[in-house]
């Protein structure tokens, strides 16, 4: 009874081990994952918006067109200057004064038509500023001043050509010149238009009567009454001629009127006044076009204190009256006097014959 308790025992033993590793081997491992913690994505720090970059302010060119300037004036020279500014990547202004403590600080260059406003005083007070004097006969170059010659002083270019284009477009060489024989660019005027009809046409003996020896000069006195006015267009119809020419120093509307009512056709200066178009035959004067754009980038970079080189020229022309192949003509002795070949004969110092 004892041996078979003991074997009991043992199977029961055995029994409950096997009970127990079932129960340990049927239950499945269950290991925690490692709980994964969420990534922080890192954003790039954002970058400061850079800050554009202040535009450079443009250089200003003005043009200053006093109280009573030409209006002609500024139509031949305001086209040309826009050009050049813009060209140059410059702003362009138009005024008819220039207060120095107002300037704008990018102020470059100064461009002054006549009637001087005081250019003088405004280079001495802007020295870094170039300034151009246009057409104004008392400014000499100096310092930081430019100048275009005014037209008196070169009236005897002016006349030289106006005396060999009237050759050219009058019936017998009947042509004159009016102007203030008793002033200096008169008598050039005068003197440089009885040369150049006569380099044309030599000794111009007419070939019908009247039989006078042309070119006819003229004398008008500086104060003159409309009876001296209609006595002295009346001695120029009288003397056979049927083209003149107004010398520069001459500003009388009256004047031209009674020349072309009579019928004579007129060479002038600018613009032809309203009327007097199909009576123009045209006008003489600076080529300030050509002026500027040859000499502008030099002035504008610094070459200041310099007299221009100008180009005496024609506009204005009535095509009807001056063909365009006598226009080609006249553009030779144009070209030539420019660059020295013909000289005027004149002393432009005196008016008088060179020697």
């Amino acid at each position: 009874m004892k041996g078979l308790t003991k074997i009991l025992f043992w199977v029961g033993l055995f029994w409950l081990m096997i009970g127990l590793s079932s129960c340990i081997g049927g239950r499945t491992s269950q290991i925690p994952e490692t709980t994964k913690l969420p990534t922080e994505t890192l954003l790039p720090e954002a970058s400061a918006t850079p800050e554009p970059s202040p535009t450079p302010s443009k250089p200003i060119l003005i043009l200053v067109a006093p109280e009573g300037v030409s209006p002609a004036l500024v139509e031949q020279v305001q086209p040309t200057l826009e050009d050049l500014a813009d060209a140059n990547g410059m702003t362009f202004m138009v005024q008819s004064m220039m207060n120095p403590a107002e300037l704008d600080p990018n102020v470059k260059g100064v461009v002054v038509l006549p009637p001087d406003p005081g250019i003088t005083n405004l280079a001495v007070s802007l020295p870094g500023v170039a300034f151009l004097a246009v057409g104004m006969n008392d400014i000499q170059p100096s310092g930081n001043v430019s100048v275009i010659p005014g037209e008196i002083s070169i009236a005897d270019q002016k006349g030289f050509l106006a005396g060999y284009l009237a050759a050219v477009v009058t019936p017998d060489w009947r042509a004159g010149v009016i102007s203030h024989s008793d002033t200096l660019p008169g008598k050039s005027s005068s003197l440089g238009f009885y040369n150049g009809v006569i380099f044309y046409c030599g000794l111009c003996r007419p070939a019908y009567p009247p039989f006078n020896a042309y070119p006819i000069l003229a004398n008008i006195p500086q104060t003159n009454s409309d009876t001296e006015k209609a006595s002295l267009v009346q001695s120029l119809v009288d003397s056979g001629v049927t083209t003149v020419y107004i010398s520069p120093e001459i500003n009388d509307p009256g004047l031209l009127q009674n020349l072309a009512d009579a019928g004579i056709k007129l060479i002038g200066n600018g613009v032809p006044l309203p009327g007097l178009e199909g009576s123009w035959i045209a006008s003489i004067g600076i080529d300030l076009e050509s002026a500027l754009q040859e000499n502008f980038s030099d002035w504008i970079s610094g070459e200041a204190g310099t007299e221009w080189n100008v180009v005496v020229g024609f506009d204005h022309a009535n095509p009807d009256l001056f063909s365009p192949g006598k226009q080609g003509l006249v553009e030779l002795i144009q070209d030539d006097l420019q660059n020295g070949f013909i000289d005027t004969g004149v002393d432009p110092q005196t008016g008088e014959p060179l020697p």
